[in-house]
């Protein structure tokens, strides 16, 4: 039995594939492929890769992105990001430095956070989270 896509269709084998959740999970969810690390090379951004890869499948033929978009939320800033890193270490989830990247080990220590509080564990470094480690 295969992954199937919104219409029913079964998703084709790219390989590996993984879930992005970049605007946590009120936002719309990306199944991704290999192919999404070959783009990143470029642009290190998720936007703009999602960009990318969103323009080729629309180009093929594509629909639109089918979910919304919190349109409240905002990204954090690099202090808030840093301050969120801090914060996230100093209650105990390790997140291998306050650099402001938020990259592996601190997606971990988000979804850690979340689920110790009884959140859904998307590892969406929001506001809200930052202002509930305050």
């Amino acid at each position: 039995l295969g992954i199937r896509d919104t219409d029913g269709h079964t998703v084709p084998n790219h390989g590996n594939a993984s879930i992005l959740l970049p605007a946590g999970a009120r936002g719309a969810a990306f199944m991704i492929f290999p192919n999404f690390n070959v783009i990143e090379r470029y642009n290190a951004a998720d936007a703009y890769v999602i960009g990318i890869g969103h323009l080729a499948d629309r180009i093929r033929g594509g629909k639109p992105i089918q979910a919304s978009w919190p349109r409240e939320d905002r990204a954090l800033t690099l202090p808030e990001r840093v301050e969120l890193q801090e914060r996230l270490t100093s209650a105990g989830f390790d997140t291998g430095g306050a650099d402001g990247k938020i990259g592996p080990r601190t997606l971990a220590s988000v979804r850690a956070f979340q689920r110790s509080i009884g959140m859904i564990p998307d590892g969406y470094a929001s506001l809200d989270l930052l202002k509930r480690l305050r």
